[in-house]
């Protein structure tokens, strides 16, 4: 593998890459050991060899490798993935593995677990309390422990959330009468302990004074908590959530209320395994109790034996039941399951696929020539049965009581089932397959509105999926996707009325929008048909699982800008110097020095031919301002994007480099962040529109060299062409937010310049340092 003596071998040995050598294996071989014994398992190399490696990993990182199909081959066997992955994918990857070969835990977890696989059932791109929401449906269905850690912690209505979840889930644990379930919580509250032993024990008055529950609260609970700050700079920036080793959470908020519009993926799989791996490490200490599930690993099979297994997707997915879409979709099963019966039982003839595979043109999206969206009849069905539920919610509480935020129930689903198909039934949580029909159509086809569209099109990579109903509106089907049939005759279920629009989808928006504002605003239009595509919850198709690798750098605390050689800044800088067509990045802060260089080469030097590709920055205006002001931290978002197009302006690459301000959704031009009205807090990259990275780290000096992230990067076109579309969708940025090529956002109307922030308060600012 090395092509001169003095050169090192790029990869580390593959010995340290088997499955049983782990940190949380290490915990169950030597019982009695805390996970930072474990991790004493990995030796590092000696002194002088790391010297030696850390001058090749930093100069192949800055100035990249061309990578053998060989040594792409052993990229991929350092991996345990289902398939071999992309070229791109395992190029970026095998960046991320030179990072190994000088500290086998360079990217916080066991090597054996950073090459994996997984699924993601759930995307959120909303607020805080639509993440925090699902947050508490998967806190109250634990059975034995759960894992959660962040960054920030503040008594908030999002702490409330939390605290309500685990009263709710003590008193069910003991309505069955089952042994206490195990919840550790991790956070970064600054403290004097931290400076003798950085992973710092908080005693319950403590938690308490901060609205964590008290054990008399939960008394099936058992609750354990450690602040975890790594002195000077190491903050532990991580946002995770582990429920059973079965479920993980990974996200950009903090348990904090902001207004801000975050992005949150929801993961099963052995991908849980790899985060679980990297909590254990996080936590360090002694766990007390000992977490039930680390002897007792998850039924996932290896994905190298080629053994199925069955993952749950949309309303079948227990953890995904209460999200309001899904609760729609199991009501539309039940109606058609009905319909079936009653036509088949009045011996008629019975072409169920002619309706519910045609767009209803009374749900035509918006700007948009694909009639319902993009699920089809099924699709719209459940968007009628949303929107019916709320209006009938709406006429019992009488139209100024109306909360058009509110979620709906179930019960309120089962009564517009009853009316709308003739009376029935009890329950809407029927899923009992129907009967195929000539046309072959079946439950599976139903189980869900992105499915119905995955199960009755080819199945294509690169295909999208289906954008469904928000909890917050009740006609939110994007139009990405399945196109309607044509030359079939459009038959609408039998005594189901067409629903009309509510008046009140774009104040309940920017209700939604405003959670957490310091000053709170109205829409800045009156068209609602602008806002009828939002949809925080993404449901996607039922998909085997795809490689992903865990990509994270530990806490640095000593200042300095040299810890570069992590897996987190490996993977970004090999998106952008491995692209061939596009880049595309949203974040709230960029300035590390560099990521910086890497857009430019990316812009002037990219792509094969070496002449550039397009770099699209979305980014946040005054985001943290003050914090990123503070000498050697890079400057602010505006400061480096007059310096970026400063340089490609002499370059004559100018248009290679796009940049766009955040916008609000019911906004028409950016709004600066210092005023804490509207904020974008999302984390992600995608490369030539294939592989994405998501998770927890910024482009900001502090990511990129002191704080602790997680990330993971996924290698699945469909998955990254859809949160590409949830993205845009959920913001006005696109339509709005573009700055000229001199690095000055203009008015696309009047050409003026935003006006720099009037007054803000001492206190104003100190709140915007985030």
């Amino acid at each position: 593998m090395a092509s001169h003596a003095f050169v090192p071998e790029p990869f580390p040995p593959l010995e340290i890459f088997s499955p049983e050598k782990t940190v949380r294996q290490g915990m169950v071989d030597h019982k009695g050991y805390s996970p930072a014994k474990a991790a004493g398992l990995f030796k590092k190399p000696w002194l002088p060899e790391r010297a030696h490696r850390r001058y090749y990993i930093k100069r192949d990182l800055l100035k990249g490798r061309d990578w053998t199909p060989a040594e792409l081959d052993q990229a991929a066997e350092r991996g345990n993935f289902p398939q071999r992955p992309s070229d791109l994918f395992l190029r970026m990857y095998a960046d991320v593995l030179t990072c190994l070969t000088r500290d086998p835990l360079a990217g916080n977890v066991s090597p054996a677990l950073i090459g994996t696989s997984g699924t993601i059932p759930l995307t959120i791109v909303s607020t805080i309390p639509d993440i925090m929401k699902h947050y508490y449906d998967v806190i109250v269905l634990a059975e034995k422990e759960i894992f959660l850690v962040t960054n920030y912690w503040q008594p908030s209505d999002s702490v409330t959330a939390v605290g309500n979840a685990l009263k709710e889930l003590s008193k069910r644990v003991g309505e069955r009468k089952g042994d206490k379930v195990v919840v550790k919580v991790m956070w970064d509250r600054g403290a004097f302990e931290q400076l003798i032993n950085p992973h710092a024990r908080v005693n319950e008055a403590t938690w308490t004074g901060l609205k964590l529950p008290a054990s008399k609260e939960v008394p099936n609970l058992s609750l354990e908590v450690i602040n975890f700050h790594r002195p000077l700079l190491g903050t532990f920036h991580q946002k995770t959530m582990i429920v059973d080793r079965k479920v993980a959470l990974l996200n950009s908020n903090n348990i904090q209320d902001r207004p801000n519009v975050e992005m949150m993926v929801h993961l099963e799989g052995p991908v849980v395994d790899s985060l679980y791996d990297t909590l254990l490490l996080s936590w360090s200490r002694s766990l007390n109790p000992p977490l039930p599930c680390l002897a007792d690993p998850p039924a996932y099979p290896s994905p190298r034996t080629g053994e199925e297994h069955d993952y749950l997707f949309a309303d079948r997915n227990p953890y995904l039941a209460e999200i309001d879409v899904t609760k729609a979709a199991r009501a539309a099963r039940k109606l058609l399951n009905r319909q079936n019966r009653e036509t088949l039982a009045a011996g008629e003839e019975h072409h169920p696929s002619h309706w519910w595979s045609m767009a209803s043109e009374a749900h035509r999206a918006p700007g948009s020539g694909i009639s319902g969206g993009s699920g089809g009849g099924f699709a719209n069905l459940v968007t009628q049965l949303m929107e019916r539920a709320r209006e009938e919610k709406r006429k019992a509480l009488g139209e100024g009581n109306a909360n058009a935020n509110e979620p709906v129930t179930g019960v309120e689903l089962q009564q517009v089932v009853a009316n709308g198909a003739g009376g029935g039934e009890e329950g809407v949580a029927e899923t009992k397959p129907v009967e195929k029909t000539e046309e072959g159509t079946s439950d599976s086809a139903m189980s869900g509105v992105p499915t119905v569209a995955a199960e009755s099109e080819k199945k294509v990579d690169g295909e999208k999926s289906t954008p469904v109903v928000s909890p917050l509106l009740p006609d939110t089907t994007s139009a990405a996707g399945s196109e309607a049939t044509e030359g079939v005759e459009e038959l609408k279920p039998p005594s189901f009325p067409t629903a009309t629009k509510t008046p009140s989808r774009l104040a309940a928006l920017s209700t939604a929008l405003n959670a957490g504002a310091l000053a709170k605003l109205d829409a800045a239009f009156d068209d609602e048909t602008l806002v009828h595509d939002f949809a925080p919850h993404f449901i996607h198709r039922t998909h085997k699982p795809f490689p992903m690798a865990v990509v994270n750098r530990r806490p640095h605390g000593m200042p300095g800008h040299q810890d570069i050689r992590v897996p987190q800044n490996a993977a970004w800088l090999a998106g952008l110097r491995y692209a061939e067509k596009n880049v595309f990045i949203q974040t709230p802060t960029l300035n590390a020095a560099p990521v910086v260089r890497g857009v430019l080469e990316a812009c002037k030097f990219g792509g094969k031919d070496k002449k550039g590709i397009k770099v699209t920055l979305w980014l946040d205006l005054g985001f943290n301002d003050k914090g990123e002001s503070v000498p050697f931290q890079g400057g602010t978002n505006e400061e480096v994007v007059f310096r970026l197009y400063k340089d490609l302006n002499r370059a004559g690459k100018q248009d290679n480099l796009e940049v766009y301000w955040y916008t609000g959704k019911d906004q028409i031009k950016p709004v600066n962040a210092v005023h804490k009205s509207r904020n974008c807090h999302v984390k992600f990259m995608s490369v030539d529109d294939h592989i994405g990275i998501l998770g927890n780290g910024n482009q900001d000096t502090q990511s990129w060299f002191h704080s602790q992230e997680s990330n993971i990067m996924v290698d699945d076109e469909r998955t990254v062409t859809d949160w590409l579309s949830q993205l845009k969708t959920n913001q006005s940025t696109f339509q709005f937010g573009k700055v000229d090529t001199d690095g000055i956002w203009r008015d696309p109307q009047t050409k003026e310049p935003l006006q720099a922030p009037k007054s803000v308060s001492c206190f104003t600012a100190i709140w915007a340092m985030i």
